[in-house]
């Protein structure tokens, strides 16, 4: 997902919930300054009226000239529909589950408050088994230039906040997210360092233990 100011530059999300948004910019903003925000999604793109409540120089981080600032947005922003993919979208995944058992293939209707998917051998097909996401502990999506995924672009410019999740088997998954909440179904985490990785789904009782970096 990216972001942009209206007619403006492009800005670095740090963080985004459906109340407001922690951004860094090449610009400045002056304190409860109207802004509207250009949020583009896989399958659409949302205007949000906002209004800054804090901004602060990094220079004490780098001599870049970059600026953080908090926003309030006026109103509520549709997060799960902004982040959900097209629903006739295709995507290469490998499914991790509790017992052990790694599924591999192909699934067009995953969502992030659904109870289960499907995930079929080859996209368009008929011949599909169903999944519990109860019994899932994480999601691989994956890159398949036969069903048109991009490469990740996440190394290039990282958006959201950075963690590292120690997965079940002890894997340490370090990336990015934004759509993090305590008390909710799961959340993605795009890989720092895996080109061929678009994004991985954590659901909640595959956490051993998350920190923010």
């Amino acid at each position: 997902m990216t972001a942009r100011v209206k007619y403006g530059d492009e800005v670095r999300l740090l963080d985004l919930s459906s109340g407001g948004a922690l951004i860094e910019s090449p610009a400045k903003f002056s304190p409860n300054a109207n802004i509207v925000f250009e949020f583009a999604g896989p399958g659409q793109t949302v205007l949000v009226p906002s209004r800054a409540l804090r901004v602060h120089s990094l220079s004490h981080v780098d001599d870049s000239g970059r600026y953080e600032g908090a926003f309030e947005f006026k109103r509520p922003l549709a997060l799960t529909d902004l982040l959900k993919e097209p629903a006739s979208t295709w995507q290469k995944i490998v499914a991790r589950c509790r017992d052990g058992r790694i599924l591999q293939g192909y699934t067009n209707d995953f969502q992030v408050s659904r109870r289960g998917l499907t995930i079929s051998p080859t996209p368009f097909t008929s011949a599909a088994r169903d999944v519990s996401m109860t019994d899932v502990d994480s999601i691989l999506f994956i890159r398949d230039n036969a069903v048109g995924q991009p490469e990740n672009k996440q190394n290039a410019q990282a958006t959201g906040r950075r963690v590292a999740v120690t997965l079940p088997d002890g894997e340490v998954l370090v990336g990015t997210t934004l759509n993090y909440r305590r008390d909710g179904n799961g959340f993605f985490v795009h890989p720092a360092a895996s080109p061929n990785m678009l994004r991985v789904f954590v659901t909640p009782w595959a956490i051993r233990n998350l920190v923010f970096l």
